[in-house]
């Protein structure tokens, strides 16, 4: 693997670790386990180092890999018709005790559950159509990624039984929701205007800027650490945590980037990089 390719792909592989371990804490951990000390601490590093990061990186490569308008639109629609494969593989067993009759529950929003391959389809969707517009693009992109975060607040949920699923795919906040495209479609906009305005650079050198965002980011820790642990209002949540995220993933890119020769000489990171390069 190429060394200028390693810090993307190692901060991709180390989000879907921590992804994996707080899928690990929400599914299997007893009540107990779930309310300590370590399930707080696997809970808070499932946030921001996770899917937020997951879908920085996708962004940044979404950036980078310049691939032709048709080809995106095909992937889009592929990865929402695999989040439509992922729910009935993950639901099946009680999908099937469902229709059995054993169990007496509504089936849909276990088939329509907005999880995150949903909104990597539909964000690449969105791209797809907004590099169309290149004079307007990345004005159109900046304005998208910090609107999303306010507005779904403030949009209305359909009480409709059947609209109401459509709505739960963009901004509705329903329980089957974790992922809807208000407001993670932010963090998406954020990893591609990273590499579209070349801030690649952020790691060469400790500007009087990295002391701020680290000022503010401490400053607002106990209001980050309460929202990532409460994951009703994680996956709904507004501004304020869009921007204490954005300033904890500048950070986590500032600190790989100054010890990248460290990590490039470790084994163990060319594995993780390896890992996060081959998971799309």
């Amino acid at each position: 693997m190429k060394e200028r390719n390693l810090i993307p792909d190692f901060l991709k592989g180390m989000a879907i670790f921590f992804m994996i371990l707080v899928h690990i804490v929400e599914l299997f951990a007893t009540t107990e386990v779930y309310n300590s000390i370590f399930g707080r601490i696997a809970l808070f590093l499932g946030a921001v180092p996770a899917a937020p990061l997951f879908l920085a990186i996708m962004g940044y490569f979404l950036s980078v890999n310049k691939k032709p308008f048709f080809k995106k639109l095909k992937r889009g629609f592929q990865l929402v018709f695999w989040g439509f494969l992922l729910n009935l593989g993950l639901n099946s067993n009680l999908l099937l005790h469902i229709y059995s009759g054993k169990f007496q529950i509504d089936a849909t929003p276990y088939f329509f559950g907005v999880d995150i391959l949903f909104l990597a389809g539909i964000s690449i969707l969105i791209l797809a159509i907004l590099e169309k517009l290149p004079r307007m693009k990345n004005f159109l992109i900046f304005a998208i990624m910090v609107i999303s975060p306010i507005i779904h607040l403030y949009l209305p949920n359909s009480e409709n039984e059947i609209i109401q699923y459509l709505n739960a795919y963009f901004w509705g906040n329903y329980w089957w929701s974790y992922f809807p495209v208000f407001p993670w479609i932010s963090y998406v906009f954020a990893g591609y205007l990273f590499n579209e305005f070349s801030l690649s650079n952020l790691g060469n050198k400790t500007p009087n800027s990295i002391y701020l965002i680290l000022a503010l980011f401490l400053f607002n820790l106990p209001y980050g650490i309460t929202v990532s642990v409460n994951l009703s209002e994680y996956y709904h949540h507004g501004i304020w945590f869009f921007l204490w995220a954005l300033e904890f993933l500048l950070l986590m890119i500032f600190l790989t980037h100054k010890f990248s020769n460290f990590i490039s000489s470790q084994k163990i990171s060319f594995k993780i990089a390896s890992f996060g390069k081959n998971v799309t």
